[in-house]
């Protein structure tokens, strides 16, 4: 009998620990100076994100965020890892300080690139759940994705942190001095066109309160309505996908 009751609560524990498995941070050694900066500054962003993961969209599989390395920043689905190197981070930052931002007066580059990299951490969260949950996506993951970090940041974070994003996109597409074959064929959009979804979402969010997102041109195309059905109908088709991950939380 006790080893009946003991195979019950292993199996039972396993079971809750499957459904409820920890995402937890790793970190790949600084090697320099400036790495170590970019980790001083990187990390209190990457155990906001973990522990949003962990409340609010928690996985089958244990995931590991991963700070420094060659690569990234991606979800790697056979690691069950989401990496954002040390480079990747000095990079935004430098854009941000770049005179193209357009930043100045309502935020420093540092703060734009903080919001930026949480962005990148919720897109990569977003191909997570995609795997782990299994969640169809009719269309480009890349695009479905970059949908659900812009709302998940209009919840948790605000409008002027989410367009830290679109304008970190702005500043991608000004690198671009012809666009070639396979900017096409990519798996993302261009970088323009994620820029003004972004900006599309936070519009269609509050059209009062955001108005002034919205160039004639757009009012004359009727984006604005466009925008508010776009916000309503992305919302609801992620409250919807990521609903076994509201089931899962702990009590």
């Amino acid at each position: 009998m006790r080893a009946f009751i003991t195979v019950i609560s292993a199996t039972l524990l396993l079971i809750s620990s499957t459904v409820n498995a920890a995402t937890k941070l790793e970190v790949t050694p600084a090697k320099s100076a400036e790495e170590k900066a970019v980790l001083k500054f990187t990390k209190p962003i990457a155990d906001e994100f973990i522990a949003l993961i962990n409340k609010e969209f928690p996985l089958y599989k244990p995931m590991i965020v991963r700070l420094g390395g060659g690569e990234g920043p991606h979800f790697d689905p056979e690691k069950m890892e989401i990496a954002v190197p040390f480079t990747f981070v000095t990079q935004v930052l430098q854009r941000f300080r770049s005179p193209d931002a357009e930043i100045e007066g309502y935020m420093t580059a540092k703060e734009a690139t903080r919001h930026a990299v949480m962005h990148v951490l919720l897109h990569e969260l977003g191909h997570a759940l995609v795997y782990d949950h299994d969640i169809p996506i009719l269309g480009k993951e890349e695009d479905a994705v970059d949908n659900f970090a812009t709302l998940v940041m209009l919840w948790h974070q605000g409008a002027e942190e989410t367009l830290a994003s679109a304008e970190l996109f702005a500043l991608f597409d000004l690198e671009v001095e012809e666009f070639s074959e396979a900017h096409f064929w990519g798996e993302h959009s261009l970088d323009a066109q994620r820029a003004t979804s972004v900006v599309c979402l936070v519009y269609g969010s509050d059209p009062d309160k955001y108005e002034y997102l919205m160039g004639e041109q757009q009012k004359e195309n009727d984006r604005e309505g466009h925008c508010q059905y776009e916000y309503e109908s992305k919302s609801r088709n992620w409250e919807r996908a990521t609903e076994t991950a509201r089931k899962l939380r702990k009590p």
